[in-house]
């Protein structure tokens, strides 16, 4: 995709997959007892049941889409320490000396290399998109010698960089399917042999990422691959863009049936672009990416489409505070252990983690419509109850911030034949939502004290599984060569509660028969190095030993730990070592766990369907996903309104739930949002925003919920939402009227 707005038009009118809609299914049954009160019990509305299988594990948590096109735009920008909490996994960066502009910039950003002291620090990894160094969009060929002597001041600017050891890819072109000039260059096919053999002869070591089409097309693959089998120019990850989640399985089987084919050897999978802007700032949608690249074990990294603002990591942040959807990746983030089944049901889809070490079971849950349930089994070593905490991230849109996500309930479950059954009710479809169960007694340890190898940042070096691992997995191929692309070692990412010293304990393996080092260093400090006895075999013996480290003196908050065979500043280790964990603790006093308390529920809620109000300028459509069957759309002329006749107890202040539509389908005033005017008792009108949610009520889309608070009479009010000129267009479901303002609604 471009760094300019005109990609975007261009994109939105290729055919995209509605969303499938969800069934309305039988009342689930499921109780919850929290500060003495019980949870209501699921009411037939959204009937949907995501079962979540707490013993079936998919892989180590690895974040493996934690990451973005174009996330940062310099080295500050956005703040460094931000993405700590996102746990950033990999990255695609405009060339050295880029030229490209992104949307609204006057100066090229986000060149690879100056970027990269920030993106290390926070553990993450970069592709270059070479391309990027010519400034238009779709790329303007100039002449073979121009874009080769291009890549070779490119790739000697890496190579020159010795301190940088983050770069794991060469992406030769972009979306050469549009944007590779046949007539100028020549075929695609030849011209993608003779990059690849450019590079190579400066750079044997970092692996060559592409084609990189901007969707997965069969017969493009097919021919791709077996004229680089042809030519010896084989990429050593395979990527291509997505714009639907649902589409990833077929395409990933399709790539290793031609694969198997030609005889080439599976490679790993980068989908480098994700999401259409009607999606990526959507939590909910976002998160059902999320949930396809867990599940898709091929996948080794994914990254966050870029449409607007540089330097946002793609929409996360509106001047450097979090939206909605960061807190999806903030939670995200926080995962820690294994990535355990879940089972998408129709729209609802969700990831989970399990932290056996702490005994954390983590759920992030969205995509459907109502009163639905989060069902957990084979959840062992729990006890007889547990205590659930469940949080929302609301669909704020881009440019809208959330300072932190509203809790909706949080209390203790009973445990049945090691099942608990979560109820979501009144559940937004254009949110996330976060389960957190633990022992009612709380975690293991009131703040992580055991980091595993495998969940780490692992640079040049191989993720192994082994029962005798401390959570089943273990990470070995640690070696040196003194060049920073190919030298091995582990990035821990570490979150202490205090600044103190803390004492360090390695769990590894050593089966050389002789005393092997590595060497340790924190938060950019000195290094020391770390002696490992032979423990009488390797990993997959299961010959683990446990050996003291250093006594760390870290701050509170993130620290990064490196484990390394060799390292820049780092004269190399000795022997083999394959390490399991590390674990910290420290004798400084630390707060306790505490369960946070339950808030507060609306004691008035009055739901009010806007096909029922007084319809100026619109139209009645049935709809599936409509709280009741239907909502109001055409509202696009400037007598456009719907009128809703709140009914209230007492005068004061009420807050007001909008379910909408909103599909992005056109920009004005530089936004995708609808702006509509809301007036109550015939007063003027304020302005609400509707962030875009996704398809139209018609074309299967679902009806997110925009917040915001009225002051109301005692008894019947009118309360007018009418579109506004020069305003993007917006279609009501309902209005929602709940008091206390400030209360939960469930």
């Amino acid at each position: 995709m471009s760094l300019t707005h005109s990609t975007l038009t261009s994109r939105r009118s290729r055919r995209r997959s509605p969303l499938l809609r969800i069934s309305v299914a039988g009342a689930a049954a499921a109780s919850l007892v929290a500060a003495g009160a019980a949870l209501p019990a699921v009411a037939a509305i959204g009937g949907n049941t995501l079962s979540i299988d707490a013993a079936s594990v998919v892989r180590p948590v690895t974040h493996v889409a934690a990451g973005g096109l174009y996330g940062l735009a310099t080295a500050s920008t956005p703040d460094p320490a931000s993405l700590l909490p996102l746990h950033v996994n990999q990255f695609t960066q405009p060339a050295p000396g880029v030229q490209q502009l992104g949307n609204g910039a006057t100066t090229p950003s986000g060149d690879a290399l100056k970027v990269a002291p920030s993106l290390i620090s926070a553990g993450g990894q970069e592709t270059v998109r070479m391309p990027d160094i010519y400034p238009d969009w779709p790329y303007k060929w100039v002449s073979w010698s121009d874009y080769l002597s291009k890549v070779d001041t490119m790739v000697q600017a890496r190579v020159s960089a010795s301190s940088t050891t983050n770069i794991n890819g060469w992406e030769l072109w972009n979306e050469p399917d549009g944007t590779w000039n046949t007539s100028a260059a020549g075929p695609f096919n030849d011209g993608w042999s003779r990059i690849y053999n450019e590079v190579k002869k400066y750079d044997t070591v970092t692996p060559i990422v592409g084609p990189s089409i901007s969707s997965y097309n069969h017969d493009w693959m097919t021919s791709f691959l077996t004229a680089a089998k042809n030519a010896g120019t084989v990429p050593d990850v395979i990527s291509w863009h997505l714009w639907s989640s649902d589409a990833l399985p077929g395409e990933l089987a399709d790539l290793r049936g031609i694969e198997s084919s030609l005889g080439i050897s599976p490679r790993p999978v980068s989908i480098n672009e994700c999401a259409w802007p009607d999606q990526v700032d959507v939590p909910a949608s976002s998160l059902r990416y999320l949930a396809t690249f867990e599940r898709a074990t091929d996948v080794r990294d994914a990254e966050r489409a870029y449409w607007y603002e540089s330097g946002t990591m793609n929409g996360l942040f509106v001047n450097g505070q979090p939206t909605g959807t960061y807190w999806l990746y903030k939670w995200y983030g926080d995962m820690t252990g294994n990535m355990v089944s879940v089972a998408q049901n129709g729209l609802q889809d969700g990831i989970a983690s399990l932290d056996t070490t702490r005994k954390i079971l983590t759920a992030v849950v969205g995509g459907a419509t109502g009163d639905n349930t989060v069902s957990v089994k084979n959840l062992s070593g729990f006890g007889s109850s547990v205590a659930v905490t469940v949080l929302s991230t609301p669909d704020s849109g881009r440019l809208h911030a959330v300072s932190a996500p509203t809790t909706i309930w949080s209390g203790s479950l009973t445990v049945a034949n090691g099942a608990i059954s979560v109820p979501l009710t009144g559940q937004d479809p254009g949110a996330a939502y976060e389960i957190v169960v633990t022992p009612t007694s709380g975690p293991v340890t009131s703040y992580q004290q055991t980091y595993e190898a495998e969940n780490a940042s692992v640079v040049n070096g191989i993720r192994y599984s082994s029962s005798a691992a401390s959570n089943g997995g273990y990470v070995g191929g640690l070696d040196n060569s003194g060049d920073m692309r190919n030298d091995s070692f582990v990035d821990f990412l570490v979150n202490v509660p205090v600044a103190a010293d803390y004492s360090l304990s390695i769990r590894y393996a050593n089966g050389t028969g002789a005393t092997s080092t590595q060497g340790i260093a924190y938060d950019g400090g000195a290094w020391s190095t770390v002696s490992y006895p032979a423990t009488g075999g390797w990993g997959a013996q299961g010959k683990f030993a446990t050996v003291s480290g250093p006594t760390l003196h870290l701050t509170a908050g993130y620290n990064m730990i490196r484990l390394a065979k060799g390292s820049p500043y780092f004269a190399g280790g000795t022997g083999y070592a394959e390490l399991d964990s590390i674990s910290l603790s420290t004798t400084a006093a630390v707060p306790g766990w505490s369960q946070p308390s339950n808030p507060p529920a609306a004691t008035f809620v009055q739901r009010l369907e806007a096909e029922s109000g007084t319809v100026s300028g619109g139209n009645v459509i049935a709809s599936s996903n409509a709280s009741g069957g239907s909502f109001v759309g055409g509202l696009d002329s400037s007598t456009s309104s719907v009128t809703f006749r709140p009914n209230v107890p007492t005068a004061g202040t009420y807050r007001l739930q909008l379910g909408y539509a909103n599909d992005g389908g056109y920009t004005q005033n530089g936004t995708l949002d609808a702006v509509v005017g809301l007036s109550v008792n015939g007063g003027p009108a304020t302005n609400v925003t509707l962030p875009v949610t996704g398809p139209w009520g018609a074309n299967g889309g679902s009806f997110p919920v925009a917040t915001t608070t009225v002051q109301l009479n005692a008894g019947t009010n009118t309360v007018t939402i009418a579109h506004q000129a020069n305003q993007n267009y917006a279609e009501l479901d309902y209005a929602q009227f709940s008091s206390p303002a400030g209360a939960v609604v469930r």
